[in-house]
């Protein structure tokens, strides 16, 4: 009956729940205690069932606050208490500190200087980048969202089919990943850059749709190194990406 159905519903809500972080206990203090907002936030992606465990407890919550006591029956209503209890001391710490790290994250990339470094890198790209082989070099890039999102910020600002697609952002550290055009994902294109490796893997090119999505690590570029054209750099100067020339011709390593 309905009571039966209610029980078993705040124990699915419940195993939904705890069962991620009591899985993934070894690292679970790690990953939700993280101090800065963007770790949290990305690491919150292993904790969706919790939030449907959360979800479901809610709806037997208000199932119980606007039943009836007949319907919901004596010997179902004591084990809810139960259950919705042991909830809430796990939800109600867990919901406060969600609220500060969203409160961080929005701080972080609401920072007005972060959006005018983001804004100058994407506006510098797009008008000075060329085609498959071109890189630019970004010095002093450090924000919420840069390097690690500093291709994709730049190409997002792109019109379809323009040839920067093809072209790289460069930073120290490497932003995490890139997408290119067939063109751009070539060796020759993506040289002297060297593919990410993960353990004993190599992260080779990936298609995605008609565009490849590459991760690459730093190394120096040394003009005349790279295909396509001299790698340009450009460096903050506090207010904007200004023009530094082109990397020092220096041996390569």
């Amino acid at each position: 009956g309905r009571p039966d159905f209610r029980s078993r519903r705040s124990w699915l809500g419940l195993a939904l729940l705890l069962l991620p972080p009591l899985l993934q206990w070894p690292i679970t203090h790690v990953a939700l205690g993280m101090p800065d907002a963007l770790g949290i936030s990305v690491s919150l992606r292993f904790y969706f069932l919790s939030l449907c465990g959360a979800a479901l407890l809610l709806s037997v919550a208000l199932d119980l606050a606007l039943g009836q006591g007949d319907v919901i029956g004596r010997r179902f209503a004591p084990r809810s208490a139960a259950v919705l209890a042991l909830a809430a001391l796990v939800a109600v710490p867990v919901a406060v500190h969600a609220r500060q790290r969203s409160q961080a994250w929005m701080a972080d990339t609401g920072n007005p200087q972060a959006l005018r470094m983001e804004a100058s890198l994407a506006h510098r790209f797009r008008t000075m980048a060329g085609g498959a082989g071109c890189k630019l070099v970004f010095e002093g890039a450090a924000s919420a969202n840069l390097p690690g999102f500093a291709d994709h910020i730049a190409k997002a600002h792109l019109p379809r089919g323009h040839r920067a697609i093809d072209s790289l952002v460069v930073t120290q550290p490497m932003p995490w990943s890139a997408i290119v055009g067939p063109a751009g994902a070539t060796p020759a294109a993506l040289s002297p850059l060297p593919n990410r490796m993960t353990g004993p893997l190599e992260l080779l090119p990936a298609r995605v749709g008609p565009l490849f999505y590459v991760s690459l690590d730093y190394r120096p570029l040394v003009a005349g190194e790279s295909a396509g054209c001299a790698p340009l750099k450009l460096r903050w100067d506090g207010n904007e990406f200004v023009d530094a020339g082109t990397p020092a011709q220096v041996p390569a390593q």
